[in-house]
């Protein structure tokens, strides 16, 4: 049986171009090597990649969903890198190849910028394995070693890369003592210092050349947590800031903390219940250009007693009939 791979991606046959990338970038980042370390990640990263190879392709889903299949013959093998270069395209950009660590900051460390220091665990490839991971292989049940199977539809014969094997025409039965499975030996852990620059958005990348394994390139994908009191658009900043009714009916001056100083909220009499109050430029900093800023917007949030005191509700009662009269 051919690969589903529209299952693969989930995806609907119908699925757009663009809602077959979205898909594909999701998968790549849950099952990329760099990131996950689990048993099996890197096959399913690779399966993954094949399946884009072919959806992602005018022609070759064309010819897919013609067959449910399509000829290896005119399908060379998936070049990782060259379909994976769109998702690490970032802060950084340049080269694809390298080392990727992801690392976590607060909102105030992105507007401030803040030095991290990462580990770059260093290797080199497992000669007892030759950087397979395993030593004792055993001929492929489903192919019979030839690495490919056959299938018959209609009129025509496909000849498609064996899915048990992986093309290889071995499956692999004992991982390497040496390197446990890895395919590679650990050779030291160097620790890289890592400038983050100010007002840096989530998911944006880093690189430093050189710095990752074995000299190549390293990649430092920031995420930036989430704040308790702000919240982030871009360059904005979005907070609450609890009033009273009084406050809004006859003004009040508050004091407001962000995330450089303290600043004073002038709210005018006769504000409205969530009315937006704009700061300009006391928002976050352009990270290509620290000196300008982003707006802070403040939504005055109005407080209602939950439970009243009697003070307060003779007040209120009051003010009720005032409006009442006034009304008359």
């Amino acid at each position: 049986m051919s690969k589903d791979f529209y299952k693969i991606l989930g995806v609907a046959k119908n699925a757009t171009k663009d809602e077959i990338g979205k898909a594909y970038k999701k998968l790549a980042k849950t099952y990329h090597p760099d990131v996950n370390k689990e048993e099996g990640a890197i096959e399913k990263f690779k399966e993954v990649a094949e399946a884009y190879e072919v959806l992602g392709d005018t022609d070759k889903r064309a010819q897919y969903d013609r067959f449910g299949s399509y000829n290896p013959r005119q399908r060379q093998q998936p070049d990782v890198n060259n379909i994976f270069k769109h998702f690490f395209d970032g802060f950084g950009g340049g080269q694809v190849r390298g080392t990727r660590v992801r690392i976590q900051i607060t909102l105030l460390e992105s507007f401030n910028g803040c030095k991290k220091t990462v580990d770059v665990h260093q290797q080199s490839p497992c000669d007892s394995c030759k950087n397979t991971g395993y030593t004792e292989w055993v001929t492929c049940k489903s192919c019979g070693g030839s690495g490919t199977v056959q299938q018959r539809d209609a009129n025509f014969v496909i000849q498609t890369t064996c899915a048990s094997c992986g093309g290889r025409g071995k499956s692999p039965i004992k991982k390497c003592d040496i390197c446990n499975g890895a395919g590679f030996n650990k050779e030291g852990i160097d620790k890289v210092e890592v400038d983050v620059p100010k007002g840096i958005e989530n998911g944006a990348q880093l690189r430093i050349p050189g710095k990752g394994v074995n000299n190549t390139d390293l990649y430092i994908v920031v995420l930036v947590a989430k704040d308790k009191k702000f919240d982030r658009e871009g360059h904005n900043l979005i907070c609450k800031v609890p009033v009273t009714y009084p406050n809004l009916c006859l003004g009040k001056e508050i004091e407001l903390e962000t995330l450089d100083g303290k600043v004073t909220l002038k709210i005018k009499p006769g504000t409205q219940v969530d009315a937006f109050m704009r700061l300009k430029g006391q928002g976050m900093p352009v990270a290509r250009n620290p000196s300008f800023r982003g707006d802070l917007f403040v939504k005055l949030h109005l407080i209602v007693p939950v439970r009243p005191s009697k003070k307060e509700r003779e007040l209120l009662q009051k003010l009720d009939l005032v409006k009442s009269r006034k009304k008359k």
